[in-house]
C-alpha cells in the first residue's frame, strides 16, 4: 500500500511539472468542441464600431456576453470580443438590427487564471443620443444587460432567458417583458403602462414610478424601495414581496400564493389585508388568519391578499 501511495505521488508530481512546462511553451490554450472533434482556439480579441444616422428603432438579439447602453451624441454600436461572436449590425430604414450568433461552448484546458467563460469577454456597447426611440426590442440568452443611458422609449419589449437585466434613468411608455431564469433591476425610471412576467427570477425596483404596470412573478422574490405605484398590481407565486417607502396612487393590489408580504412606511388612504393561512399585522393591529382593514372603502387603498403567508404593514 505504501508503494502504491509513493507511486501515485510521483506521477502527480511529474504531471504538475509537465503542466508547468506546457504552459511555458504556449500550452495555456482553450479547446473548442465541434461535436466530438476538439479544436484549439486562440483568445484574440477584435474591435468593431458601427455608426448610423436617423435611428428610430433597435432590434437586439444577443447570446452569451455583455451589453451596455450609454448616452452619446451619435447612435453607435461597438463590439469587443472574439471574432466568432461578433454581431451582425445592419440598418433598414430607421431600424438598426443587431444579431449575435450563439457562442460555441469553450472548455478551458490548462488555462489557470482564466476561469471565466470566453463568451463573458464579449462586450457590445450601444450608444444612444438623447432622443425618444419608437421601439427597443431585446432578445437575450445568457447575457448581462445594463443601461445607464438616459432615454425615452415609446415601446420596450423584452424576451430574456438566463440573463441579468438592469435599467437606469429610462422613461418607458409601454412595457412588455417576459423573462426566465433572469433577475431584473429597475432604477430611477418611469413606466407608464405595461406587463412584466418572470419565471424563476427576482425583480428589484428602486426610486421608480410604476403607472398601470402589472407584475407577474413566478418562483421569485420582489423588492421595492421608494416606489410610486399608480394603479396596477403585483402577483407572486411562491415568492415574497418586501417594500420600503411604497407610495400608492389610485390604489394598488398585491396577491401572493405561498409567500410573505412586508410593507414598511407605506403611503395610502386605506388598507385591506387578507390571508387564508398566516398572520396579519396592520400597524398596531394583529390577527391570525382572516382579514384586517383600515379605512377599507377608500378608493386609494392598498389591498394585499395571500393564500399561504404572513402580511405585515407597519
Amino acid at each position: 500500500m505504501k508503494k502504491l501511495i509513493i507511486t501515485g505521488l510521483t506521477f502527480l508530481g511529474l504531471g504538475l511539472v509537465l503542466t508547468i512546462i506546457g504552459i511555458g511553451l504556449g500550452g495555456n490554450q482553450s479547446v473548442e468542441f465541434n461535436g466530438l472533434q476538439p479544436k484549439v482556439i486562440t483568445s484574440k480579441v477584435i474591435h468593431q464600431t458601427h455608426q448610423f444616422e436617423q435611428v428610430d428603432q433597435v432590434d437586439l438579439n444577443v447570446n452569451q456576453g455583455q451589453v451596455n447602453f450609454k448616452t452619446g451624441k451619435q447612435f453607435k454600436v461597438s463590439y469587443q470580443g472574439s471574432k466568432g461572436s461578433a454581431p451582425r449590425v445592419t440598418q433598414s430604414g430607421n431600424q438598426v438590427t443587431i444579431t449575435q450568433p450563439r457562442a460555441t461552448n469553450h472548455y478551458l484546458f490548462m488555462n489557470f487564471g482564466q476561469l471565466n467563460h470566453h463568451a463573458m469577454r464579449n462586450q457590445i456597447t450601444i450608444t444612444l443620443p438623447k432622443k425618444e426611440l419608437t421601439k427597443l426590442q431585446i432578445t437575450s440568452h445568457d447575457t448581462r444587460i445594463s443601461s445607464d443611458a438616459k432615454f425615452t422609449l415609446q415601446t420596450l419589449q423584452l424576451d430574456l432567458t438566463d440573463s441579468d437585466f438592469m435599467l437606469n434613468q429610462a422613461t418607458v411608455k409601454q412595457l412588455t417583458a417576459n423573462a426566465s431564469d433572469t433577475d431584473i433591476t429597475l432604477n430611477h425610471s418611469q413606466f407608464k403602462n405595461g406587463d412584466l412576467t418572470t419565471h424563476d427570477g427576482d425583480v428589484t425596483v428602486n426610486n421608480t414610478d410604476l403607472q398601470q404596470v402589472k407584475l407577474d412573478i413566478h418562483d421569485g422574490d420582489s423588492y421595492f424601495h421608494q416606489v410610486t405605484a399608480t394603479g396596477g398590481q403585483v402577483n407572486l407565486v411562491d415568492g415574497d414581496l418586501n417594500a420600503h417607502d411604497l407610495k400608492i396612487l389610485q390604489g394598488y393590489a398585491v396577491k401572493t400564493n405561498d409567500g410573505d408580504v412586508t410593507i414598511v412606511n407605506p403611503q395610502a388612504d386605506g388598507y385591506q389585508l387578507q390571508t387564508t393561512d398566516g398572520d396579519l399585522y396592520l400597524f398596531n393591529q394583529h390577527h391570525e388568519g382572516g382579514s384586517l382593514s383600515q379605512n377599507p372603502t377608500a378608493s386609494n387603498r392598498l389591498t394585499i391578499t395571500t393564500s399561504d403567508g404572513d402580511v405585515m404593514v407597519r
